[in-house]
């Protein structure tokens, strides 16, 4: 427990926290990766996503579900949003497969 010194210090050292000084820095903290962002595709340096890829897969799925109304369509977002999703975590699969089986294939005999 802290005693009545620390909290007053506590509250006099909380004053002084202006927060970051370069937001440059620190304006993509928050960024989810993979199956947690909130964008479908991600553009970063050394994770670069196949844009084509996902407009492939929305217009092949809008061509056969055609939806038509506002929930047709948020449903059909969804199942689009789910199976690239599940590509996602499978790419990601396999590179972590092939990263260990580099580090440590040899070694134990894969």
């Amino acid at each position: 427990m802290t005693n009545q010194k620390q909290n007053q210090a506590n509250k006099k050292n909380s004053k002084k926290s202006t927060g970051p000084k370069n937001t440059n820095k620190t304006k993509k903290n928050a960024i989810k990766f993979g199956i947690f962002s909130k964008e479908l595709i991600i553009n970063l340096k050394n994770c670069s996503e196949n844009k084509q890829e996902l407009l492939k897969l929305i217009e092949n799925f809008n061509f056969e579900y055609q939806p038509q109304t506002p929930t047709e369509k948020i449903l059909t977002d969804k199942i689009i949003e789910c199976v690239w999703r599940l590509k996602q975590i499978k790419k990601g699969n396999a590179r972590a497969s092939l990263k260990f089986l580099k580090k440590y294939g040899k070694s134990r005999g894969y």
